[in-house]
C-alpha cells in the first residue's frame, strides 16, 4: 500500500515538473517571437536604401523572345534603298536632322533566302521618321542585284547637331573605282508624260547630263522598245559630301523578282545598346500589294509603303508615287514600268489609283494597319483584310504559302559563315567610305551649278579649288577668276574629278581604299559587263517615234510655283 502511494506521489511530482518546464518554455518562445516581430516591424518602418539598377551581363546572350515587347514590328515606313532606290534626276542633299543617329545594330539574316544563287544580303540602317520625331531601323533584305552590279551601302554624315543621310548606290561589279564629279547643271524639262506612251510597246528613257572632257553635255531622252520582264534604271547622279557620283543606266528586275523585303521596326527601349543584342527581321513585305500602297520621298531619295494617306504627309516630303513619277525633275522607274504594263489593258489606270487614294484619305478604316499588333487586333475582332491592305506578314506564315516556299532555300552553317564574312566586309566598306568622304570634304566642297546664284550672306566658293580662298594658297596671289563658258547643252566644269578606288572582295579581308586624281582628260566610262543572267541590250531610240523637243530648264521661282 505504501509503495503504491509513493509511486502515485512520484508520478504527480514528475508531471508537475514537466508542466512547469513547458510553461516556462512557452513563455520564452512567446517572448522571442514577439521580439522577432518587433524587429521585422522596425525593419519595415525603416527600410534600407534601394540597390543599384541591375546591369546586363554581356557574356550571356538575351533569351529568345525576351525583348519582343521592346521591338515594335511596323507595317509601314521606308523601303531599304538597296531593294528599291528612288531615282532623283535632280541630285540634292537629304534634309538635315538635329538628332544624332544611334550606331548600326548587329543584324543577322533569317534562315531562308531566295533560291537565286546571285541573291545577296543588303544590310539595314537607321532612318529618321519626321512624323514620330525619332529613328527607326530599316531592316536588311535579301536582294537579287542588278546583273553585274554590287551594292555600296550608305551612311550618316555630319556632326554638331547637323546629320545627313548619304544614300547608297549600285555600282558595276567589275569597276573598282568611284569617281566624284562636280555638280551637274539643273535637269532639263523634256516635257514628256511617261504615263502616255505612243503605244504599249514603248517606254521613255530620260535624258541626262554626261561628263565629257571637263564639261557637261546634255544627252536627250528618247522612246525605246519595251523589254518584257525588265525595268530600266535611268542614268542619274548621286549626291555625296565629297561630290557627285554618276550612276550609269542599267537593267534591273521588277519588284516581285528582286528577293525578300523585310519591314522596318521601331524600338520602345534602347535594347540595341546591349552588346549581345542581335536583331533578326521576321516580317516580310507583301510585294504583290506593295505598289497599291507605295509612296515616294524625293528629299530622302526613298520609297515608303503603308499608311501615308492624307495631304498632311506633304510637309514631311512624302507623296503618292503615281503623282510624282511624271514630274519634270523626277523619273520613277517603277512608274514607267507599271505604265508599260497597265497601259495595255487600262489606259486610265492612273485615274483609278487616284480615286482609290482619295477614297482611303476620306475613310481611315480602309487603310492598311500601321503595326503588326494593329493587324492582330483586327483579326481578333473577326475582320478579314483584302489583299491591298495586307502589306506585311510574319516570315513563318509566308513560308507556309506554296508559291512563296517554292522560291526559297534554307541556309546551312557554311552559308551563315560566308554571310558573316560578307557582312563584315560591307561594314568595313561603309567605314572606309565615311572616313574618306568626310576627310576630303574639307578641301572639296560641292560646287555650285553653272548659273546658280549664291544665297545671301554666303561667301562664294573659289572656282579653282572649292573651299579654299586664293589668298590662302602659299606663294600665290589672288587674281581674276577664270571665265565660265556656258552654252546650250554644254557647261564648263569647275575642276577635274577625283576617284576613290575600292579594292577587295567579300571574304578576302578588309577593303583597301586608295585615292588618286584624274588627269586633264575625264574618266573613261566603262560598259557594264553582263552578269550570269541573260540581260537585254541597253535601250536604243526608236527612230519611228518622234522625240519631243527639249526645252531649257525653268528658273528656280518657276519650279517652286509648280
Amino acid at each position: 500500500m505504501k509503495k503504491a502511494v509513493r509511486y502515485i506521489f512520484c508520478t504527480v511530482c514528475i508531471g508537475g515538473s514537466i508542466g512547469a518546464m513547458s510553461a516556462l518554455l512557452a513563455q520564452t518562445s512567446d517572448t522571442s517571437s514577439s521580439d522577432r516581430l518587433d524587429r521585422i516591424a522596425l525593419q519595415d518602418t525603416n527600410p534600407p536604401g534601394p540597390p543599384s539598377a541591375p546591369q546586363p551581363d554581356t557574356a550571356v546572350p538575351p533569351p529568345a523572345g525576351a525583348a519582343s515587347d521592346k521591338i515594335v514590328e511596323l507595317t509601314r515606313g521606308p523601303l531599304n534603298q538597296g531593294f528599291a532606290e528612288m531615282t532623283n534626276m535632280t541630285p540634292q542633299p537629304s534634309p538635315p536632322v538635329a538628332k544624332e543617329p544611334p550606331a548600326p545594330i548587329d543584324e543577322s539574316p533569317p534562315d531562308v533566302r531566295p533560291d537565286n544563287p546571285e541573291s545577296t544580303w543588303v544590310p539595314g540602317y537607321w532612318s529618321w521618321d519626321a512624323e514620330s520625331n525619332h529613328y527607326i531601323w530599316v531592316s536588311g533584305s535579301w536582294r537579287v542585284p542588278p546583273p553585274g552590279h554590287r551594292w555600296i551601302p550608305g551612311y550618316w554624315s555630319g556632326s554638331d547637331g547637323n546629320f545627313q543621310w548619304v544614300s547608297g548606290f549600285w555600282s558595276p561589279g567589275e569597276v573598282e573605282e568611284v569617281t566624284y564629279l562636280p555638280a551637274p547643271p539643273p535637269y532639263r524639262d523634256e516635257d514628256v508624260d511617261v504615263s502616255s506612251p505612243p503605244d504599249a510597246e514603248h517606254f521613255w528613257v530620260p535624258g541626262y547630263w554626261a561628263y565629257r572632257t571637263q564639261a557637261y553635255e546634255w544627252q536627250p531622252g528618247y522612246w525605246s522598245r519595251v523589254v518584257a520582264g525588265w525595268m530600266w534604271i535611268p542614268a542619274h547622279y548621286q549626291w555625296t559630301p565629297y561630290g557627285y557620283v554618276f550612276i550609269a543606266g542599267h537593267w534591273d528586275y521588277p519588284l516581285v523578282r528582286r528577293g525578300i523585303l523585310f519591314a522596318p521596326v521601331s524600338f520602345s527601349a534602347p535594347i540595341y545598346l546591349n552588346r549581345a543584342f542581335v536583331y533578326t527581321p521576321i516580317n516580310v513585305v507583301a510585294l504583290n500589294a506593295l505598289v497599291d500602297n507605295l509612296f515616294v520621298a524625293p528629299g530622302y531619295q526613298s520609297y515608303f509603303f503603308g499608311d501615308y494617306y492624307g495631304p498632311q504627309y506633304a510637309r514631311f516630303g512624302i507623296y503618292p508615287w503615281f503623282n510624282v513619277g511624271v514630274g519634270p525633275y523626277l523619273y520613277d522607274p517603277i512608274f514607267a514600268y507599271r505604265s508599260s504594263l497597265l497601259w495595255r489593258t487600262n489606259p486610265h489606270w492612273r485615274d483609278d489609283f487616284r480615286r482609290r487614294y482619295d477614297r482611303l484619305v476620306r475613310d481611315p478604316a480602309l487603310r492598311p494597319p500601321r503595326t503588326w499588333h494593329d493587324y492582330q487586333r483586327l483579326v481578333r475582332d473577326g475582320k478579314t483584310l483584302p489583299r491591298d491592305r495586307m502589306v506585311a506578314l510574319p516570315l513563318r506564315e509566308a513560308v507556309r504559302d506554296k508559291n512563296f516556299n517554292e522560291h526559297i532555300v534554307h541556309l546551312s552553317e557554311v552559308d551563315r559563315r560566308d554571310l558573316r564574312q560578307q557582312n563584315e566586309f560591307r561594314r568595313n566598306l561603309v567605314t572606309e567610305r565615311r572616313r574618306l568622304e568626310r576627310a576630303n570634304n574639307v578641301e572639296r566642297q560641292v560646287e555650285r551649278r553653272p548659273g546658280e546664284r549664291v544665297p545671301e550672306g554666303r561667301v562664294p566658293r573659289s572656282e579653282e579649288r572649292p573651299g579654299v580662298r586664293p589668298e590662302e594658297r602659299p606663294g600665290q596671289r589672288p587674281g581674276p577668276k577664270p571665265e565660265r563658258r556656258e552654252g546650250p547643252g554644254i557647261a564648263e566644269a569647275p575642276r577635274a574629278p577625283r576617284t576613290l578606288r575600292f579594292k577587295g572582295e567579300p571574304g578576302h579581308g578588309e577593303p583597301r581604299v586608295e585615292e588618286r586624281r584624274e588627269g586633264p582628260k575625264g574618266p573613261n566610262v566603262r560598259q557594264e559587263r553582263p552578269g550570269r543572267a541573260n540581260i537585254p541590250r541597253p535601250p536604243q531610240p526608236d527612230r519611228g517615234v518622234r522625240a519631243p523637243a527639249a526645252r531649257p530648264a525653268p528658273e528656280r521661282n518657276e519650279r517652286e510655283r509648280k
